[in-house]
């Protein structure tokens, strides 16, 4: 959850754009995030949860109130066992109904079904 990445690519008013940005830091720590854009250290991108208080006493101002930022990744990586344990299985499940997806990439050329070369 960088406060913004370089090339950082979103939507305005229906269109797709991309916004280039420049920056000096970068972290993946929202609380860190958080305190800088605060502070006055430059733009945030943040969830509107992680921000609702600041916004509210303005401490904190929308900026490209109309921009929907790209949606976060999110990846499962287990061994490739034929059996998995229960608590794997939710996890892959849960993931796939709340965020979607492929249910599993394609594997690199060259790899069989047990992960080894050959």
């Amino acid at each position: 959850m960088p406060a913004f990445s370089e090339g950082t690519k979103g939507a305005l008013a229906g269109s797709r754009a991309e916004i280039e940005v420049s920056c000096r830091v970068t972290t993946s720590n929202g609380l860190a995030i958080r305190h800088w854009a605060v502070t006055g250290a430059g733009l945030a991108r943040l969830p509107d949860f992680a921000v609702a208080e600041e916004l509210a006493d303005g401490r904190l101002v929308r900026v490209l109130p109309g921009h929907v930022a790209g949606r976060p990744s999110l990846f499962v990586l287990y061994l490739p066992e034929r059996q998995r344990p229960a608590n794997i299985r939710r996890l892959i499940a849960f993931s796939l109904a709340q965020f979607g997806g492929p249910a599993a990439p394609p594997r690199p050329s060259g790899l069989s079904p047990g992960g080894h070369s050959g």
